[in-house]
């Protein structure tokens, strides 16, 4: 039975048993490779507020990363649990009319005010997972909801305002609590699909993603029991939601740094903060120390079998993106026989790389198994991955053979692996598509030279061989009417090709929106959900460059570019390899590489600089928005 407990000067609750230190390690077992220890501290006191508010906040994280339906019903339900909490010690020591009501602020006690930000902060949390993945039923009440809860925040904001000089008249605690539910409310707005964000505009929601940003950055700074939760939830958007760091985002990069930092002081060897290290690297085109990382955090949350298994996905797309093959191969393996997320997706992973390995009698064994496995559903529909796959093997594999082109650079390219190449491995990539592009011939089917030639313009596009990319993708665009089952392929190309302008132009002028708009024109393929969301990144990005202290991105390219270390060096000449430098000084090659590369690429590195209606009404109108949308579900971009 949840009880009040009394507070200490930071927030903290005051235990016979357990000192303010004590409590403050006991949240951060889940951060240093503890989980299972994590779990029991917070059960055995878990009646106590905070300790249900910080359970439901590692459950959401959780939830968030995997979307795992399992892992989405915990959450919701922990959610329940603590906000039901909250309410009841807020009602004890406050009466429902008095609720946000015109007391004054000092007849407010510092409890009182924390179970009113508590209740409001699960109810937020409740809401997301809702909405990412639940039924019907739970997006219209999470919408019925979400108004009340901005509501709340806007008067809890009021309500604990100060002047400088003045005493905070919250705890530290409570103050990090606000500024984490602040941050993950803007946050979370300002990356829903276009049509609901312009309803939420609207209903006069906040979505500015730069104070979202900011709010996440201050809970993490205050050193509190949800600061780790407010560092990863910024890791989340400044990796696993960007697919590139070639569009000016080097302000991404720098918070990255310093949560970084501070996170191997208060949360050392941390696994997870390892998983998000490695997806940072490989962003930078860093691909040796991404697999390091990966390695590292696999290896110190191996008892915690969910991370440990997002550590292989991870490790496999690494490995692919240096084109080593055997590696990916390895790990893909391992999931398939260890994960039940997507039989399917594991399966044709595995093939691909032994199709690129040139083992092809292997790779035909585990395509033809793809024919008879089932797609799993999510939510209410199915995962895109394992549609495509099934789709993938129907059409192009036979009893004896398989009519495949380029399959493990096909999926490498959807997940943005071009983007995340180095300089030497792209190199390899385009003599392999380039020979595959020598074959083309007036027999070959439009599918197949629309694949061909959009993994032939963006190769050149990261090359720097800008008329070669333009001209491939015209070339895809000219093909559409043609084309049988892979017209997706033509909205991709027009993508890319607006990032080359963008590249080459230095800002969002026309002709970039216009193709962009082209871009997100079709909604119902296989990938529609990938595009879009880079889509609408971008986008935004474009309208809020100056808040988000955003830079140029050519030299943001031509800066990824000579992420080539030593690392990556050594690994290549282990695998006997040649690359595109010589076997001197590897940082006076690198150097001269970038150097000789940047005009090419065209990429002016010489010239860079460094009313008041109704709350439940307006939900419900968000409500309907959301259920009209014909934008996909932002929950299948991280699958």
């Amino acid at each position: 039975m949840e009880h009040h407990v009394p507070f200490d000067e930071e927030g903290l609750p005051k235990l016979a048993d357990m000192t303010n230190a004590e409590i403050r390690h006991g949240f951060k077992l889940f951060f240093i490779n503890q989980p299972r220890q994590a779990e029991a501290f917070f059960d055995e006191h878990i009646d106590v507020p905070i300790f249900a508010l910080g359970k439901t906040a590692i459950l959401w994280l959780w939830a968030l990363l995997t979307m795992e339906e399992e892992d989405v019903k915990r959450g919701q339900e922990m959610a329940t649990r603590a906000q039901g909490m909250a309410r009841d010690l807020r009602k004890a020591m406050r009466p429902a009319s008095s609720w946000f009501g015109s007391r004054a602020k000092e007849t407010l006690s510092p409890e009182a005010i924390f179970y009113e930000v508590m209740e409001t902060e699960c109810m937020l949390l409740h809401a997301i997972l809702s909405l990412l993945g639940g039924s019907v039923f739970d997006k219209v009440s999470a919408g019925l909801n979400v108004r009340t809860v901005w509501q709340n925040y806007s008067r809890l904001s009021k309500l604990v305002e100060f002047e400088p000089g003045q005493k905070d008249p919250v705890h530290l605690e409570t103050r990090a609590a606000i500024d984490f539910g602040f941050g993950v409310f803007n946050l979370a707005c300002s990356i829903l699909p276009p049509k609901i964000l312009a309803v939420a505009k609207i209903l006069g929601f906040p979505t500015s993603r730069a104070d979202g940003i900011n709010s996440l950055l201050a809970a993490y700074k205050h050193n509190s029991v949800l600061s780790p939760i407010a560092g990863l939830g910024l890791l989340m958007h400044h990796t696993f939601l960007q697919s590139t760091y070639d569009l000016g985002t080097e302000k991404y990069q720098e918070d990255v740094g310093m949560i970084m930092a501070v996170a191997a002081e208060r949360y050392p060897d941390s696994g997870w903060f390892y998983m998000f290290e490695g997806r940072y690297a490989r962003l930078r085109r860093q691909s040796v120390r991404s697999l390091e990382c990966y390695h590292r955090a696999k290896d110190r949350q191996s008892e915690w079998k969910p991370l440990a298994d997002m550590c292989d996905y991870e490790i496999a797309f690494s490995a692919m993106a240096l084109y080593d093959f055997e590696q990916a191969l390895k790990h893909w393996l391992i999931l398939l026989d260890t994960n039940d997320w997507s039989k399917v997706f594991y399966s044709y992973m595995a093939a691909t790389c032994l199709d690129h390995l040139g083992r092809r009698s292997e790779a035909l064994q585990r395509f033809q198994a793809i024919k008879d496995m089932e797609v799993i559903k999510f939510g209410t529909g199915r995962i895109p991955v394992d549609i495509f796959c099934k789709r993938r093997a129907n059409d192009n594999v036979y009893d004896h053979d398989y009519d495949l082109v380029l399959s493990a650079l096909e999926i490498l390219y959807v997940w943005a692996g071009f983007y995340h190449m180095n300089r030497a491995v792209l190199d390899m990539a385009f003599d392999d598509v380039a020979r595959e592009r020598s074959k083309l011939d007036a027999t070959t089917s439009p599918d197949k030279r629309a694949l061909v030639t959009t993994l032939y313009g963006a190769l050149c596009a990261q090359l720097g061989m800008q008329s070669q990319a333009e001209n491939s993708f015209q070339e895809v665009e000219d093909l559409r009417p043609e084309l049988k089952n892979e017209d997706w392929l033509v909205f991709y190309a027009r993508y890319e090709l607006a990032m080359l302008w963008f590249r080459q132009d230095g800002q969002p002028t026309a002709r970039v929106v216009d193709m962009l708009t082209k871009a997100s024109s079709k909604k119902d393929h296989n990938w529609d959900t990938r595009l879009h969301l880079r889509i609408a990144t971008a986008n935004y990005h474009f309208k809020h460059w100056d808040d988000l202290g955003l830079g140029r991105p050519e030299a943001a390219m031509a800066k990824s570019l000579r992420s080539l270390d030593e690392r990556d060096v050594k690994h290549l000449h282990q695998r006997g390899i040649p690359h595109v430098f010589g076997d001197s000084n590897v940082e006076e090659d690198m150097a001269t590489e970038v150097e000789e590369a940047a005009p090419k690429a065209g990429n002016g590195v010489g010239d860079a600089e460094p009313s008041t209606a109704d709350a439940r009404d307006q939900g419900a109108r968000l409500v309907q928005a959301i259920l009209q949308s014909t934008e996909p579900e932002m929950s299948h971009a991280l699958v």
